[in-house]
């Protein structure tokens, strides 16, 4: 890897964090595995976001789309942010989510300016939820119009069958067994987000 190109990634490392990431690590691609069965959780216990946002199944390409496009990409920086599981069990969770689209977007802008030409960042949740709640519908999957927060909306990890753990494993954090109900406030949970870079 030529020295400048570390130099970015290290930008976008140190950046992510910046922009409120708890941590953020950079990974081989290659590594990154894609499911179809994680895809189909989507649709099957039908998840109420599904169809609901141009963010998530099936208006994402899917596993085959991207397993297709990963060998065209290098690195991949994963990043978390460690939420109270009282916020993320509550209305605020879409605050919550909203922020790691927010630095999943502005990774991918930040990697085009630094020359990485097919950038392109992953968050999680519907973006209708976060950006456009007070809205009767999304703008691009209901009136075929352009996306109303093209600058903040990134697509669905989920969506895409990426193996979220596998990638928490690589990046060697703890694993989590999150269950709903009795969160202690001071407990935290991660919520991550991904860019992968060429």
């Amino acid at each position: 890897m030529m020295a400048v190109e570390q130099k970015n990634l290290t930008e976008l490392q140190n950046f992510a964090c910046e922009l409120g990431a708890d941590s953020a690590v950079l990974l081989d691609a290659k590594i990154i595995d894609v499911k179809e069965n994680l895809a189909a959780l989507c649709q099957n216990p039908r998840c109420p976001n599904y169809g609901v946002a141009a963010s998530c199944p099936p208006h994402v390409g899917g596993p085959e789309s991207l397993k297709k496009q990963l060998s065209s990409y290098t690195k991949a920086l994963f990043f978390r942010i460690m939420a109270k599981k009282a916020d993320v069990y509550s209305s605020k969770i879409h605050d919550i989510q909203g922020q790691i689209h927010t630095i999943a977007a502005s990774l991918e802008s930040k990697a085009l300016e630094l020359g990485f030409a097919k950038a392109r960042g992953f968050a999680g949740g519907s973006c209708k939820n976060m950006f456009c709640a007070d809205q009767p519908d999304c703008n691009v999957t209901a009136h075929n119009g352009p996306c109303r927060n093209p600058d903040l909306a990134r697509p669905s990890m989920s969506g895409y069958g990426i193996d979220v753990s596998a990638l928490a494993k690589a990046a060697n954090w703890p694993p989590l067994v999150v269950q709903n109900g009795g969160a202690d406030k001071e407990d935290f949970i991660p919520l991550y987000g991904l860019l992968i870079v060429g």
